[in-house]
């Protein structure tokens, strides 16, 4: 068999979670002013379209977050959780799949879900250093619970795909 060299394969592995981990910085350095995203969902959804929704108030962390602040920020607010939740999750697969060259599936899920929390403090500790932003623990809680989801649901359907693999053999004794 034509194996390619041990630091192919290691890049190959972990160059993807680099990658993923140097935008997410990336991102986290650019003051919160020059992400809103509010003018440009006011360009695509007009606000009359949104008043269907209810007034609704709640923390986020020790943020209020309300509709009172105007319907663009409540879904600022959403898709920027949303966006939290998916990228962490997607990097918490990315730490799966660099883990399991390593590992057997349990140990590299473990893994994964650490770096992918140990990267989450990292990051919120990052953005306490940018202008008008701010490290929040519960961006921790929902990058982490993100890398969660994302990885039981990769484990489940890899554990289902080894054992459509395995022939069902009666083991009798």
């Amino acid at each position: 068999m034509n194996r390619s060299p041990w630091w192919i394969r290691a890049l190959k592995a972990w160059l993807p979670v680099v990658i993923l981990c140097g935008i997410i910085f990336y991102s986290s350095s650019q003051p919160a002013n020059e992400q809103d995203v509010k003018p440009t969902l006011a360009g695509m959804i007009s606000e009359e379209s949104l008043n269907w929704l209810p007034s609704m108030e709640f923390y986020y962390g020790r943020q209020l977050v309300s509709t009172d602040d105007g319907m663009y920020a409540f879904l600022e607010f959403w898709l920027r959780k949303g966006a939290h939740f998916a990228t962490f999750g997607v990097l918490g697969l990315l730490f799966l799949r660099a883990w399991r060259k390593h590992t057997h599936l349990e140990i590299a899920s473990i893994a994964a879900l650490l770096c992918t929390f140990l990267y989450a403090i990292s990051d919120e500790w990052h953005q306490s250093f940018v202008v008008n932003r701010t490290g929040r623990i519960a961006d921790v809680v929902l990058d982490t619970t993100g890398a969660l989801f994302f990885i039981v649901i990769a484990c489940l359907l890899i554990r289902r795909r080894e054992r459509k693999r395995q022939p069902y053999i009666w083991n009798i004794k």
